[in-house]
């Protein structure tokens, strides 16, 4: 069931583009630029099967490029890039992970920071996760930009394949620009978002038919430059679900706890 469990602590705040109306004129965009990331991402699962509880740790560093163009009307053309992965307690072969190296998706971020017409290598395993949280890398805003003081609420929903199991995430994000501060080298707007979601789902793997339901919650702290850079987040996610093995009649209880931080390096 590590499968399961992996491409759900993924999948588990993926979201699509708010609906929340908002005034005009507002101060922060995004705007063309390239940067390189650092994504530092730490997950620990616990699983009961049969009276036994067995536990997965994995911290994982993610070295990214971000490139955003001109593009026409008010998109922005985008392209992420992994230039190096690593793992420790990964459930991936070591080889998977150097074949990450180089894989670059294609995209157009839309004013609201939903990255639209998300395109590239969708694959398997560690290739299939990055596809599922990458699609989703940069802030929501509010179509017209954010300002200090700002505060929206969305809800949005998404299925995500996960190699079988078809997944709906519908999450509830709760917006609040708190202020410009000092973030590194420069001033940046603090966004704080917290989020509540669903997610349900059924389907099967390696032929074995199962079905999955759970709730989390995340906290996430965003900053944005006045120039319209994404300079990073911290953010913190629990979540209980469970996998219901249909032909075996069997329930197995998961709780997630997950911790990620992203960073400009350059």
């Amino acid at each position: 069931m590590r499968r399961v469990v992996l491409a759900a602590w993924l999948a588990a705040c993926a979201s699509s583009p708010p609906e929340a109306t908002v005034p005009a004129d507002r101060a922060v965009r995004y705007a063309a630029d390239t940067v390189a990331y650092h994504v530092n991402a730490w997950r620990l699962v616990e699983q009961d099967i049969q009276g036994q509880t067995t536990r997965e740790n994995v911290r994982r560093n993610l070295w990214l490029r971000a490139v955003l163009g001109p593009s026409q009307g008010d998109t922005l053309t985008a392209q992420l890039g992994v230039d190096s992965i690593t793992e420790i307690g990964s459930a991936f072969p070591q080889g998977d992970l150097i074949a990450a190296r180089g894989v670059t998706w294609t995209a157009r971020l839309a004013p609201n920071g939903h990255l639209m017409d998300f395109a590239g290598p969708t694959g398997s395993g560690v290739t299939s996760q990055l596809f599922n949280t990458l699609r989703d890398f940069y802030p929501r805003l509010p179509p017209d930009g954010v300002d200090a003081g700002d505060r929206w609420v969305d809800t949005v929903t998404q299925d995500v394949d996960l190699g079988g199991v078809i997944v709906t995430v519908t999450a509830v994000h709760h917006h609040e620009a708190l202020g410009m501060e000092p973030h590194g080298a420069e001033q940046a707007l603090r966004l704080r978002v917290v989020t509540d979601y669903a997610l349900s789902g059924s389907g099967s793997q390696s032929g074995q038919p199962l079905s999955l339901d759970g709730t989390g919650r995340r906290h996430a702290d965003e900053w944005i430059s006045p120039r319209g850079r994404y300079l990073g987040s911290i953010a913190a996610d629990t979540a209980q679900f469970e996998i219901l093995l249909t032909a075996l009649g069997m329930s197995i209880p998961v709780r997630q706890w997950r911790a990620d931080t992203t960073r400009v390096v350059r």
